[in-house]
Order: structure tokens, then sequence, then C-alpha cells
């Protein structure tokens, strides 16, 4: 099902399939890259719009899930929906079965929120590293972070940055990023369309990588929030 969202000159679409953003745009610019099919390597693979990474993002080596989790493989409910947000939900499957989500998006003048609660409803303690990514469309790799630019073979193999605030530009926006509970900024890309800058809670730490998931005990809810504001470069 796709879920329509306007205020003013912005408008989204999500997917409530994978809780996924298909399009966001103000007025005739894209803000984030639209969602589609394309060929890399000669495999299709969707790329675009943006996606919960749900229990983990990146790639899981201890629990043998699908690198960013199964939210984004699943059909999500309509909790609510008004005329610039609306909330999903999600519950979770095998190990993760007592892992409760809800997912929010919001917008505003220029902006973006994307909020993911959990809760663990079970008696054991459940690991959670969840994070958003979305695409941003850009020239040539272009990407610049704290005003440093990222090259092609740094996006490849993804460059990390920490804290809960971001600043960056790609060839037509400048973007800023207000978290919670979102340590590390992923900066990724495999094409010169688009550069996915992804806020994170402590990066891919279902991987054999230093970072340790956050541990959720019996009925303790978490959230992670990320509010994205951008403007045109003058």
């Amino acid at each position: 099902m796709i879920l329509y969202y306007d205020f003013e000159d912005v408008v989204l679409e999500a997917e409530t399939e994978g809780g996924c953003i298909e399009s966001l745009t103000d007025g005739v610019k894209n803000i984030l890259y639209p969602r589609t099919t394309i060929n890399i390597d000669g495999k299709e693979k969707k790329r675009g719009g943006s996606h919960p990474c749900v229990p983990n993002f990146g790639v899981d080596t201890s629990y043998g899930l699908p690198p960013h989790g199964f939210g984004r493989d699943m059909k999500w409910d309509v909790m609510n929906k008004a005329a610039s947000y609306s909330t999903l939900s999600l519950e979770g499957i095998e190990e993760f079965k007592d892992l409760k989500m809800l997912l929010s998006y919001e917008i505003g003048e220029h902006s973006l929120r994307m909020n993911l609660q959990l809760k663990n409803s079970g008696d054991r303690v459940l690991p959670i590293a969840p994070g958003f990514h979305p695409y941003f469309p850009t020239k040539n790799s272009y990407i610049k972070v704290h005003n440093r630019e990222v090259n092609a073979n740094e996006q490849m193999a993804t460059t990390f940055f920490d804290g809960d605030v971001l600043e960056f530009e790609t060839a037509d926006m400048i973007f800023n990023y207000k978290t919670k509970n979102c340590n590390r900024f992923a900066v990724w890309s495999d094409s010169e369309d688009y550069v996915c800058v992804e806020p994170t809670l402590n990066g891919p730490s279902f991987s054999e990588i230093v970072e340790t998931p956050y541990e959720l005990k019996p009925d303790e809810e978490f959230e992670i929030d990320a509010v994205l504001e951008w403007k045109p470069k003058a």
C-alpha cells in the first residue's frame, strides 16, 4: 500500500511493504533519490528512497539475519495517518519475535523526521543496532561531509562519521541531520548518481567489527530519531 504525505511543497510517498520511503520531493527537486530497480554487475537490485534498518544496520554474521535486518522485507501495518505524518507497526520474527516496532515519518517545511521505537515484550535481552538508509541524488559521486569531500573509493568501502549531528552537501543541496540515539553516520554508494548518508546506532554491530549492539532488556523501550533538514545551494 502506498501512503502519501503532503506539507506545502514537500511531498513524500511511502510503501507499507518494507516500511520504505519511495520518494521525497520539495517543489520540483528530488530530495531523496527515487526508489527504483537498477542493474548492478548483472544483478537487479532495489536502490533509492529510504528504508529502516531493523533490528540491525549492515551485514549480520552473528544472528543469521539479512543485511540491514528483516524490517525492510516485511509488511508494516498502518497505526495512524494524517496529511504530513504516519506511524507503522511491525512485530519481529524468529529469535526477535518479541521485538515490537513503531516506525514514523513526518514531513515539514524543508524537513523530514524519521523515528523508530522498539520494545522488548519478552523475558530475555534482545540485541539491537538499528538505523535509517536514505539515498540522496548527486552527480559524479560528489559529497562533502563536515567540509571534507568523500571520494568514490571511500564511499564504496563505507566511511563512518561519529556524532549525533552531521552537516553534508551533495551536488545541489545542503543537508543537516540532528538525531537522538544515532551516534554513527555511514556514507556509502555504488553509483555515480546517488550517495547514502545513514544515521545509525553503533554502526554494523551484528558483525565482527568492534562495535557492539545495544542490549534491550525485557519490557524496555528504546527509540532512534533523525531529523533531516535541507536547502538548495545558492
